[in-house]
């Protein structure tokens, strides 16, 4: 309790000091204080009784790192000359990283206010959802055989997606050619149901707790190598549950911040090893600490900005749109419905989605021989880009309500509401574009709330279940 009020004083003491640092630097001033303010709204509404579901900090976690925290941390790193450099990289000024950041506070504010709306006038209340307690089986020890099967299933399918080149976020195969390669990916990440299980434990037996450890070494490997933030995002999520439990969980969480600013070293390194993969990893590691030692980080390159700086994106993309002939686009979102009709009933349905090389062309983020990269403008951005100022709006009631929904119905004192809630709210944090999202999440369900019911339990005692075991 003492080592929390400490934490207090600490944060209110810097609050200020931030503040005028932000002034006295003299650059990007309304940007770094409105995204500081929407900060500050994110952290007060979390601890309120109204966003009290794990849901609620894994999405607003992600919206601070992929459209705050770069900001925030090129203003802390960089000199003004190069955060001027940034702006001309991205052919924006601070008009547009201002009305991107008041968006980004807008959207926020707009989908705490639906989810706080709802809650307030208890509409579309559920009563507690039997989908929560249900389980098939009443075997002894039955989730570590379901834990091997599902592990088995993982890593093969990890295995065999790095043998085709699509592992890595820099892969070029023709994914028509390989027409296994989406299932595979979705087989792939099953590793993150079994480390969301332990991080739902409270009590862990010494093999739960060995399981643990060889689990997370493995996968957070295997994200690292994969050189994507998503992967390393999805092995994070349980390993920061488990780390909320143990006693000062406010100090590793600082040691993590520390972490996560230096985490562009890895993603060089990783990049690093996979170029020069005839050396040895001890060769490797001794050129790459030479060369690191003798290299000035440019700001456009930093892994940190290229990775996380979704502000910057976002500006471009206001700055288009605001000096183009706009046309409003709601078609879009209507695939979130006919998404929904299998390709077995309605065998001509035509590909949805939107082409976000083109995109990423049409906004000079992409060369014209480029025919591979996708970017990402997050559903603000889509939002932004197909309905404007309506799209600011509208999408962000439909994602207070879809959250609202889900806290309701898939209670997290569960396990298999735990489980669902988190993976749901792990797609919709890492999806670029809302769409197609309803489909992803009935896909996500129908996949994983088998795993889940075979794998529940009477965790500590206190869950009362309805058994329909199979006779």
């Amino acid at each position: 309790m003492k080592f929390e009020k400490l934490l207090q004083a600490i944060s209110i003491f810097l609050v200020p000091i931030f503040i005028l640092g932000i002034i006295l630097k003299n650059i990007l001033v309304i940007p770094a204080l409105v995204s500081f303010f929407n900060l500050l709204l994110i952290i007060y509404f979390l601890r309120s009784k109204y966003l009290k579901h794990i849901i609620f900090k894994i999405y607003f976690g992600y919206q601070f790192l992929t459209l705050i925290f770069a900001l925030f941390f090129a203003l802390i790193f960089y000199s003004s000359s190069e955060i001027y450099n940034l702006l001309n990289y991205y052919e924006i000024n601070e008009f547009y990283l201002t009305k991107a950041t008041l968006a980004i506070l807008v959207y926020d504010i707009i989908t705490i206010g639906t989810i706080i709306f709802f809650s307030h006038k208890n509409i579309f209340q559920f009563r507690e959802s039997k989908i929560n307690k249900v389980y098939f089986f009443d075997i002894k020890n039955i989730e570590y055989l379901s834990i091997f099967i599902v592990l088995l299933i993982s890593y093969s399918m990890k295995l065999y997606l790095m043998s085709i080149n699509y592992w890595f976020i820099l892969s070029d195969i023709d994914i028509s050619q390989n027409s296994f390669a989406n299932t595979a990916t979705v087989l792939a990440n099953l590793d993150l149901v079994i480390l969301l299980y332990f991080s739902f434990q409270n009590n862990r037996k010494f093999l739960d707790f060995l399981i643990l450890i060889l689990v997370s070494t493995i996968s957070l490997i295997f994200a690292f190598i994969s050189f994507s933030k998503a992967k390393i995002f999805l092995i994070c999520i349980p390993l920061l549950i488990i780390i909320s439990k143990l006693k000062y969980a406010k100090l590793y969480c600082v040691f993590l911040f520390i972490l996560l600013i230096n985490v562009g070293t890895f993603f060089e390194y990783f990049s690093y090893l996979r170029i020069n993969s005839e050396r040895t990893i001890l060769e490797n590691t001794e050129q790459f600490l030479i060369q690191d030692n003798n290299k000035d980080i440019i700001i456009e390159e930093d892994p940190i900005i290229r990775r996380l700086g979704y502000q910057f994106i976002l500006a471009k993309c206001i700055k288009y749109i605001d000096n183009h002939n706009f046309q409003y686009n709601p078609k879009i979102y209507a695939n979130n419905i006919s998404g929904l009709i299998p390709r077995f009933l309605w065998k001509n349905k035509p590909e949805m989605g939107v082409d976000m090389n083109s995109i990423g062309f049409n906004l000079g983020l992409l060369s014209n021989t480029d025919f591979i990269t996708s970017v990402g403008l997050r559903p603000i951005g889509e939002a932004y880009y197909f309905l404007k100022y309506i799209g600011i709006l509208f999408v962000p009631i439909f994602l207070g309500l879809l959250l609202y929904l889900i806290s309701q119905y898939f209670s997290d004192k569960y396990w298999i509401g735990f489980l669902i809630s988190t993976l749901f709210i792990i797609e919709i944090s890492l999806s670029d574009w809302f769409n197609l999202l309803l489909p992803s999440l009935i896909k996500i369900f129908i996949l994983n709330y088998f795993i889940a019911v075979i794998m529940n339990k009477n965790f500590d005692g206190k869950q009362q279940k309805i058994n329909i075991k199979l006779k």
